[in-house]
């Protein structure tokens, strides 16, 4: 068993394609096209108001996070404080609401989760204080109602034989049905059934926040064919525009909920976005042109211990600023001023020429089409969040809020085009597959494989054998794969041999390091299958180990190109021992331990019973 490789290991050689029949490959290869890699800008956090883009650093540092997740996430706190109580209007017959969807993916890090439960503490605090300021009156109400209870089954008893019993009874069945009794306040809710989601709206008179809803993210994103999840997206869709929603209530009664408000602030892992494309759904159904996503680059591994925590002062500005914008009273409609106006439809203007572009992108040109309208709201938040600290927010917005928000809405065009498209909903741009392939292939450091090898280790990505042609083939334009290609000469009955592909060592090698592109004429070989007359000790000058028949014999391999590889190793190692030449296989090979099989019992047959009457 032996392994010739040209000089270093990353040109390694695997002669044994040549034993399969295949032409051996030369280790000249053109170089790389590189694939286009997403280099996403950074939040803009000048666009941010002052002590909120001050908060944001502060707690991005302390937590060594990516500043983006922390930005977009208090975007989502700011914007549940204020929902269904502020309107945004920028002209006659466009008017949003202030409610916002977002979803930022990160690492899912210890780090991560405590940023996150920083942003989110004075939206807790505010919850847990309603709660426990409302127990006495509900345990009051409910008192109280219970005796109302009484006094209308006893009055409906006496109703027959006396009116006067009768128009009381009406009377109190009349007062409880204006009355209804107080029910526990929530803002935040986890993961929900559309029932369940519809019974918490009417119950907090259309507004809820859905801060922890991550199991239900592959759904809400991707769509489905289920009647069920069809019902959640539309609820959804509705909160979203603020429509008016009719909730079926139990016992026959019915509720209708004006201007119902849903904010949704996620954050979710990484792995998400590829464990979408395992589901075969109609993509259109979902809620992918909602969002307004965030990819944050990583930075583990780069992070600093022990961080200058953030300031006291910060934190407490900033509970209190999410304070005041939750005692907004509502409603409250804010206006563009002129400038603010001219300036907004100029960006529309931009925005509608990108709406041109490739049909393949139908789910990216979906959610470029609302983007102005989110990006409205979003300039609410940031106006009610400067200017909440006066008794009256003022009600016209001034121009200095729609350029922060165009910057805000340029950063949020690049993201979401690459979460779109690494979600793989425009499945005809071979790229997206070509960059999957090519991080399997770096992630396994794989030397050769055939079509059929990655098609059984993609099948996540590549439900069919068919949809990885096309990303092969831009691997191979690229100057990544070079096919082997089948010999005439090997006519095999049955189908014919899966094509072969050889890596480009340029793929394993750091950007600062390009690899030779001509060989190296020493050799190396294993010490575990060399023969008796070899040395064990690796040298890099095989002819001080080898025999000088064996050097002639290497020697003629390498001049004589006018036959065949094959024919030439068969000729030159005639007289020498038979040489096993080992493929260099990226499988993890299986333990030599087995389990040990464990005696199955038999079952124990239970006793009859019935008895025989005598």
């Amino acid at each position: 068993m032996q392994m010739v490789a040209w000089g270093d290991a990353a040109n390694t050689i695997d002669l044994s394609d040549e034993l399969l029949g295949y032409p051996l490959v030369t280790p000249q290869w053109a170089p790389l096209v590189p694939l286009a890699e997403h280099h996403l800008p950074e939040f803009p956090t000048y666009a941010l108001p002052e002590t909120l883009r001050l908060f944001v650093e502060a707690a991005a540092a302390e937590t060594q996070t990516p500043i983006d997740l922390a930005a977009m996430q208090s975007l989502g706190v700011c914007s549940a404080a204020i929902a269904q109580k502020v309107r945004i209007k920028a002209r006659p017959g466009l008017v949003q609401p202030t409610n916002l969807f977002l979803a930022s993916f990160t690492d899912g890090t210890l780090r991560e989760e405590d940023l996150l439960a920083r942003l989110r503490q004075p939206l807790i605090d505010l919850e847990a204080d309603r709660v426990d300021a409302a127990h006495a009156e509900i345990a009051q109400a409910q008192t109280l109602r219970r005796q109302d209870m009484i006094r209308l089954r006893l009055n409906e008893k006496l109703g027959p034989d006396g009116t006067s019993y009768r128009d009381k009874a009406v009377q109190i069945a009349r007062e409880i049905a204006e009355n209804p009794l107080p029910v526990m306040p929530r803002l935040l809710v986890d993961d929900r059934t559309p029932q369940h989601i519809e019974t918490l709206l009417a119950e907090q008179n259309g507004r809820l926040a859905c801060f922890f809803g991550e199991g239900a993210v592959l759904d809400q994103f991707t769509g489905t064919t289920s009647q069920r999840q069809l019902a959640r997206h539309q609820l959804f869709r509705q909160a979203y525009r603020g429509d008016t929603i009719q909730v079926d209530l139990p016992r026959g009664n019915r509720k209708v909920l004006r201007q119902a408000s849903l904010t949704c602030a996620y954050a979710i892992r990484r792995d998400t976005i590829e464990a979408l494309q395992q589901r075969r759904t109609r993509r259109g159904r979902g809620l992918l042109d909602c969002f307004l996503f965030s990819l944050p680059s990583s930075n583990l591994g780069r992070r600093e211990i022990a961080a200058p925590a953030i300031s006291t002062a910060a934190s407490v500005h900033y509970k209190s600023r999410i304070c005041y914008l939750d005692a907004i009273e509502g409603p409250l409609t804010l206006q563009l001023d002129e400038e603010a106006r001219a300036l907004f439809e100029t960006w529309e203007t931009e925005v509608e020429g990108m709406l041109s572009g490739d049909d393949s992108r139908e789910t990216f040109r979906a959610w470029l089409d609302r983007l102005p309208a989110n990006m409205l709201r979003v300039a609410g938040v940031l106006h009610c969040y400067a200017g909440c600290v006066v008794p009256d927010i003022p009600t016209q917005v001034s121009v200095d809020v729609i350029r922060s928000v165009i910057e805000i809405g340029r950063y949020l065009i690049s993201h979401a085009e690459a979460v779109l498209g690494t979600m793989h909903c425009h499945d005809a741009n071979p790229v997206d597959g070509a960059r999957y392939l090519a991080q399997w292939i770096k992630q396994h450091r794989i030397r050769v494989f055939t079509r059929r090898e990655a098609h059984q280790r993609s099948r996540a990505r590549f439900t069919y054998v068919e949809q990885i042609n096309a990303p092969l083939a831009e691997l191979v334009r690229r100057g990544y794969l070079r096919v082997v290609e089948e010999p005439s000469d090997n006519k095999r009955p049955g189908r014919p041999l899966t094509p072969r592909y050889h890596v480009n060592p340029a793929v394993f090698a750091p950007p600062e390091e390009v690899p030779e592109e001509t060989p190296d004429p020493s050799f190396e070989y294993e010490t575990d299958s060399l023969p008796s007359d070899v040395s064990n000790t690796p040298t890099a000058n095989p002819t001080a180990a080898q025999p000088a028949a064996q050097e002639r014999n290497l020697a003629s391999v390498t001049s004589d190109t006018n036959q065949p590889v094959g024919s030439q190793l068969k000729e030159s190692n005639a007289t020498q021992p038979s040489f096993e030449y080992e493929t260099i296989s990226h499988k993890p090979t299986a333990s030599p331990l087995k389990p040990r099989a464990i005696p199955r019992r038999k079952p124990r047959k239970l006793p009859n019973k019935r008895r025989r009457r005598k």
